[in-house]
């Protein structure tokens, strides 16, 4: 639920499309016949379909256009990174696809091939309706447009079962309930519990982070050099193995919430204005938000949230002073503003180690960031230094290899 939510940051023009597809996907499984694991692997497909869309190389599209299928590979592959999402990359990688293609495709089983209809379908529909105007006209509408679809177009056993489905109303009135989230929840157990238990907080983590990270050139490596400082960090200053593995998830996730910020700030060459910082500034709230989504991720989401925050008070966005700011949040800090610091920025080249270190003690020295972080840096910069190069080298070949067009 968390991941989709995430999605729908990336355009507000798609506010819920990716549970509205969920949804309606979910339910054209289950008139399909398809047992329980197969709705909520239909479900998850659906509302992760647009996981590798990051808001550069394609824009949205009208049901009259054919979009490319770039994005959607590229969403596979993203998919692949996690045990627990795999088994839906297929799905995703076809969902752009008409099924004269879908059923020719090499190594394509017939039930991902049917999914990928699915998802394929439901994602047309959607885009059909402006959820402005008045809901049954355009549900009419959209059964007739389908309803002319060929069997090159549309895999004839989806066709016939969403002619069945979209009958009703509560087809469509499902898919912009009120109690939505609900729903899906319960369309997507069959594959979500078991998933939430099996899965690898790591692999969570890379997910999440690559999604972000590959947004903007300048932020390409950023996410997992963070980590790697958090971790590396956290061992140094003697906390808990527990503790450093969830610093180093932290460091993963915590800028998530970049998603909602337009790559044009994200890349802009000189200063923001006050608004675009404004804009700019409310990703460390849109983190926490959608990180308290995952159980227990409380304590990880405030952490990550915070990591702008000041012990002075004035950083963002709650302002929360030294006393609302635990240890793990106050390390993060430091370990995002060294990397930050370290790397290429459309406003400025990279600082050195050395100049890093400086400017993050001399802000130590204003009372901005807590000390003790600051000196264990210092004490330890070479070989953390090293971890983070490191870090970032092997984002930056495992990027490459997800955006790689074949």
């Amino acid at each position: 639920m968390a991941l989709s939510a995430a999605m729908d940051l990336i355009d507000p023009g798609l506010a819920y499309h990716h549970k509205r597809v969920g949804m309606m996907a979910g339910n054209l499984a289950a008139a399909m016949g398809l047992p329980p694991t197969e709705i909520a692997r239909a479900t998850l497909a659906g509302m992760l379909h647009d996981i590798g869309y990051l808001g550069r190389d394609e824009g949205a599209w009208t049901p009259d256009e054919r979009p490319t299928d770039r994005s959607a590979r590229i969403g596979g592959r993203i998919l692949s990174i996690a045990g627990f999402t795999r088994d839906l990359s297929i799905p995703v990688a076809h969902h752009h696809l008409p099924w004269a293609q879908v059923k020719g495709a090499n190594g394509l089983s017939g039930n991902d091939a049917i999914l990928a209809q699915i998802v394929h379908l439901a994602d047309l529909t959607d885009r059909m309706l402006d959820r402005v105007s008045p809901l049954h006209p355009q549900a009419c509408a959209a059964r007739v447009r389908i309803d002319a679809f060929d069997e090159n177009a549309l895999a004839p056993s989806v066709k016939a079962a969403f002619a069945r489905a979209s009958a009703a109303d509560a087809f469509w009135l499902e898919a912009a309930a009120i109690d939505l989230d609900r729903r899906l929840e319960r369309l997507a157990a069959p594959a979500a519990s078991q998933a939430l238990i099996a899965a690898d907080m790591t692999e969570f983590g890379r997910l999440y982070s690559i999604v972000v990270d590959a947004r903007s050139v300048f932020t390409a490596t950023h996410s997992w050099g963070v980590a790697a400082v958090a971790e590396a960090m956290g061992a140094h200053a003697g906390f808990s193995h527990d503790t450093v593995v969830a610093l180093e998830l932290a460091g993963q996730l915590h800028d998530v919430g970049k998603l909602a910020i337009d790559v044009a700030i994200l890349e802009k060459p000189g200063k923001l204005t006050p608004d675009e910082f404004a804009a700019m500034r409310a990703h460390a709230y849109y983190t926490e938000v959608l990180l308290r989504r995952v159980p227990g991720f409380d304590d990880l989401a405030k952490w990550a949230g915070d990591h702008h925050e000041q012990l002075d008070g004035n950083g963002y966005p709650h302002r929360h002073t030294q006393d609302d700011l635990p240890p793990e949040a106050r390390l993060l800090s430091v370990a995002d503003r060294y990397v930050a610091m370290t790397e290429d920025r459309p406003y400025r080249r990279a600082f050195t180690p050395g100049q890093a270190i400086e400017l993050i003690e001399a802000d130590a020295a204003k009372g901005t960031i807590d000390t003790r972080f600051a000196a264990l840096l210092h004490d330890h910069l070479d070989a953390i230094d090293g971890i983070r190069r490191e870090a970032q080298l092997e984002e930056q070949r495992f990027v490459a290899q997800i955006l790689a067009d074949e």
